[in-house]
């Protein structure tokens, strides 16, 4: 049996260069904030896993009965101890409303962790890379705030 990965299928990728992209340096760690749509922040983020609000609310989500606006996705390394910090919300808020010169608040943000995927793989594990570069795979892991 062959443990291959499967190939992605060309006609499902898609590309949509980001307009709103910054790179933040804090204190030496690299924050990168893209904005994209609410959806699209909260699945990569991983925050679309977890369940809130009541039923109703739930349910008009599901059949896209409310708007999901724009937000902003927020990544650093998981080794950036500024991560952990009660206030880093608020910083990268006040960092993206100067940046842009409108109000950014910390609910427009989806913070997230990246994770080297061959941090998280076993070792002897093989390499599900679709790349024949040198690029490396990332994961991200949702960021309690």
């Amino acid at each position: 049996m062959d443990n291959a990965p499967a190939p992605i299928n060309p006609s499902a990728v898609s590309v949509k260069p980001l307009q709103n992209t910054f790179l933040f340096d804090l204190d030496g760690h690299s924050v990168v904030a893209a904005k994209v749509a609410g959806k699209v922040a909260k699945q990569i983020s991983g925050q679309d896993m977890k369940s809130s609000g009541g039923m109703i609310a739930k349910l008009k989500a599901k059949l896209g009965l409310t708007k999901e606006p724009e937000r902003w996705f927020v990544v650093s390394s998981v080794d950036n101890p500024l991560l952990e910090e009660i206030w880093f919300g608020a910083v990268m808020a006040e960092r993206l409303s100067k940046a842009t010169g409108t109000t950014v608040s910390e609910s427009d943000l989806a913070i997230s962790a990246s994770v080297p995927v061959s941090e998280i793989r076993e070792k002897d594990e093989p390499s599900k890379a679709v790349f024949g570069d040198d690029r490396k795979e990332v994961a991200t892991q949702p960021i309690s705030a």
